[in-house]
């Protein structure tokens, strides 16, 4: 195939200058590639079958107008829109988009399975090219280059996680500060005499995991993240404790806060701090979504009860409606300095909201579909996704036919999700899928 070669020559800029006086005969479905096309976390390009094109248009800086869904990803002029955008892995939907290990169909990243056979795990957390979660009575993790290939125990703890039922926890069950993990540790066969403990993000497996702070007679942390200030875990009547890091001291934080005795989410950030109460506790019999200075004071509820997980960005938080059992459940957004009493909402009628994440560009979430992982065997849980900031188009689906999806994570590319798969079986998976 003869490729159209762009010419440089000295009447070139009269020519494009004409050109674009006569708009109308430029099709509208040509578009510029260029090498800092960033990713909107869509999936660009579209239908139809397109291969590489003869038909590019040089502008006057050398770089060329290529027609729908192919691409001058090379960035050499000479040999024309040589990518298919369609179907190339390394430049999916635009140059320079790789799907890694998944494949590009019509422009858009498939779901890419990182690992499987795993045994009711829960926790997700990223942690730069590596991932880590907890599983049965371990703490497990692998790199996202080669999943299943590097999926190994990390550290196992003591006591069992059985004896705590996983629909109550939150899904923030592990925090990555540097190049470490912090989670909660029990001692055997107790419920009531806990600490937290850190690991390498490579693994402690014959070392033991470094106890940040020592077993102290309090429950097991039902919330544990990560913030400004250290590690904070929520450890019921016990209340929000921080620990400074990287080793302590540590600190009761429950009446600088306003926190009472349930706790299901919660954020630490430089300028505020956003906790969430899905009405259960018996210091705020309200409920609802909270915000305080970080150096502490009285709450202001920014959205009233019921709510159940939480996500924020920059200035806003996220939540969903309907508490731990909404069958119906909407996605709704709230600046941090207040909004109306319903927030903004994204998306309706989410059957059973198991996790949120947010960046500046979007909103993501897992909906289980059936009101308890613990028991449900029938695969209809679902990743979706919305633009931010009001959800222009509508919520779009990137993963469906999922069993019990529990976690869901956001890196700078990809978005990641945990099934927690069947009750007793190892069935379990982690899969992510390009943003």
């Amino acid at each position: 195939m003869v490729r159209r070669r762009a010419r440089v020559f000295a009447g070139l800029v009269s020519i494009v200058v004409a050109a674009s006086s006569a708009a109308a005969c430029i099709l509208p479905d040509f578009t510029v590639v260029a090498a800092d096309v960033p990713d909107t976390g869509g999936s660009e390009g579209g239908g139809g079958d397109a291969g590489p094109s003869d038909d590019a248009t040089a502008q006057p800086d050398g770089a060329l107008v290529c027609p729908a869904n192919t691409g001058d990803c090379d960035r050499n002029p000479a040999n024309g829109c040589e990518t298919d955008l369609l179907v190339t892995t390394a430049h999916c939907g635009v140059c320079d988009r790789s799907c890694a290990g998944a494949a590009c169909e019509n422009g858009d990243c498939k779901v890419e399975r990182l690992v499987s056979a795993l045994k009711q795990p829960f926790g997700l957390e990223v942690a730069g090219p590596r991932l880590v979660w907890h599983e049965s009575e371990s703490i497990s993790g692998c790199r996202t280059a080669d999943c299943m290939a590097s999926k190994a125990i990390l550290v196992d703890i003591n006591g069992s996680l059985a004896s705590m039922p996983t629909g109550t926890l939150s899904p923030r069950q592990i925090a990555v500060e540097g190049g470490r993990f912090y989670y909660a540790d029990c001692l055997p066969a107790a419920n009531a005499d806990c600490g937290v403990s850190s690991c390498d993000i490579a693994g402690c497996k014959f070392t033991g995991g470094t106890a940040v702070v020592p077993f102290n007679g309090n429950r097991r942390a039902m919330v544990l993240v990560s913030g400004v200030g250290g590690i904070f875990t929520h450890h019921g009547l016990d209340g929000l404790i921080r620990t400074a890091l990287p080793s302590g001291p540590t600190s009761g934080e429950n009446l600088k806060y306003g926190i009472g005795d349930q706790l299901q989410a919660f954020y630490s950030g430089a300028t505020h701090v956003v906790w969430l109460d899905d009405n259960a506790s018996q210091a705020n019999p309200i409920g609802g979504v909270f915000v305080v200075a970080p150096a502490g004071g009285a709450a202001t509820r920014i959205l009233p009860p019921p709510v159940k997980h939480l996500a924020v960005d920059s200035a806003v938080a996220f939540t969903s409606t309907g508490g731990a059992a909404a069958n119906a459940a909407s996605i709704v957004g709230c600046e941090v300095a207040g909004c109306s009493s319903a927030g903004t909402i994204l998306a309706g009628n989410q059957p059973y909201v198991s996790d949120i994440a947010a960046d500046a560009t979007a909103v993501y979430w897992s909906v289980v579909g059936a009101a308890d992982p613990r028991t449900n065997t029938t695969p209809v849980g679902a990743v979706m996704r919305c633009a931010r900031p009001a959800c222009a188009g509508g919520p779009t689906r990137i993963a469906d036919g999922l069993l019990n999806p529990v976690s869901v994570r956001i890196d700078a590319t990809h978005v990641y999700w945990l099934e927690r798969g069947a009750p007793a079986m190892p069935t379990g998976a982690v899969s992510r899928k390009r943003r």
